[in-house]
């Protein structure tokens, strides 16, 4: 791999796996957002953020960065405890995140 290459993918020459991933992947693989295109929207309309940032789509999160997004008026508070660049069954995206959102009224 080239150092060209690394530096437009972040965290793959890591042998320990990925350092960080785009938000809107993430959002997508945990299964928190039907579809990457529906993150993209989302990430763009403003209705993202990571750390209290507004997030744009190709925005890296971290393991342990905290991401909120609207969803039906709400919002959800995620924290990130793994990094999934994949699409992965609901009983294992359930273990990248811990969701900190509080009870709906």
């Amino acid at each position: 791999m080239t150092a060209r290459s690394q530096a437009r993918s972040p965290g793959t020459g890591n042998p320990n796996g990925p350092t960080s991933a785009r938000i809107d992947v993430w959002l997508w693989s945990v299964r928190q957002i039907k579809s990457r295109s529906a993150a993209t929207s989302a990430c763009k309309a403003g209705h993202v953020r990571i750390n209290g940032e507004s997030a744009k789509p190709a925005q890296h999160v971290r393991v342990g960065d905290e991401v909120r997004y609207r969803v039906d008026g709400f919002d959800r508070f995620l924290r990130v405890r793994a990094l999934l660049r994949k699409r992965v069954g609901a009983p294992l995206a359930r273990t990248a995140y811990e969701d900190l959102s509080p009870p709906r009224p």
